[in-house]
């Protein structure tokens, strides 16, 4: 006797001409850490203080629509360095829960990729490890837990690690404090705009 085959219909769902499957989630495809352009002058200065021997800081990152953006607020830890290593005198526990989730330490011999002790002790504990070499980033990586106990690991290339303009924090009320600006309608700024132009133009400032 032959089995008789099932057949399974499967119904296009629309919600008033939305797909299911649509969402808000941001998909990040090419992954990039951008760096604020201070911290490069931070570890710059930091290198010179310790003339030859390695150093680390931490830094607070977050992740936003275009990778990873790491900012120029940061701390030193209590540390003992030398030409080939840091070692940490203090808990770094306590400044990640204060929010510093990148750490960054230099080679100051040219060695441009993280040591197995860098991969074992230092990048599996911080989601962002960022290795200083020569006055610039020369590599990184970033740490994803994907399970209990289960992290992935994806490392990435002086390429793909950018600098960026970070705005300064300016309290809002100590401008106003400070700074006094006076009131004009539109058509006192359009009036005095025009006046200012035709100055300009005399003093041969337009062509």
């Amino acid at each position: 006797m032959a089995k008789r085959r099932r057949r399974i219909k499967i119904r296009d769902v629309e919600i008033r001409g939305k797909e299911v499957w649509d969402s808000d989630l941001e998909v990040i495809e090419d992954l990039k850490i951008f760096v604020d352009y201070r911290v490069v002058g931070i570890c710059k200065r930091i290198q010179e203080v310790v003339e030859d021997n390695e150093f680390s800081i931490l830094c607070k990152g977050e992740w936003r629509k275009d990778g990873f953006f790491v900012h120029a607020d940061f701390v030193i830890p209590e540390q003992t360095v030398s030409l080939s290593s840091v070692d940490y005198d203090e808990d770094l526990g306590k400044y990640r829960k204060e929010g510093y989730n990148v750490v960054i330490h230099s080679h100051p011999f040219g060695y441009s990729s993280f040591s197995s002790a860098d991969e074992e002790h230092i990048n599996t504990h911080f989601p962002c490890s960022i290795l200083f070499l020569q006055n610039t980033f020369i590599t990184a990586s970033i740490c994803l837990p994907v399970d209990d106990g289960k992290k992935v690991k994806f490392k990435i290339d002086k390429n793909k690690i950018e600098t960026y303009i970070g705005a300064m924090e300016v309290e809002e009320t100590e401008v106003k404090k400070r700074i006094k600006m006076e009131r004009y309608s539109m058509w006192d700024r359009i009036t005095r705009w025009s006046k200012e132009r035709r100055t300009l133009k005399e003093l041969n400032y337009y062509y």
